[in-house]
């Protein structure tokens, strides 16, 4: 996630045109929602940090001062990522 819409500067980091970096972006959002909705049970980005402590809590560049609750689903928090990209 680091390079990708809205979490990171595609553009600018990866050298991508702004249009193919929201195409990118939205496709691998689309594709993450994917796979959590195929997972089973809804998931929590707090049993994400507790499962693997390799992942870290994701934050909007920008927006330190607010993050997203441990309790926050992930599939809905990703669905609320992906609607961000204009």
């Amino acid at each position: 996630y680091p390079y990708i819409l809205p979490f990171g500067k595609m553009e600018k980091w990866a050298s991508v045109p702004t249009d193919g970096a929201r195409d990118l972006s939205r496709f691998c959002l689309d594709t993450s929602i994917e796979i959590f909705s195929r997972m089973g049970p809804k998931i929590t980005i707090g049993e994400l940090i507790k499962a693997c402590p390799r992942v870290s809590k994701p934050i909007v560049i920008g927006e330190h001062s607010n993050f997203p609750s441990f309790d926050t689903e992930v599939i809905e928090f990703l669905k609320r990522m992906r609607d961000r990209i204009e």
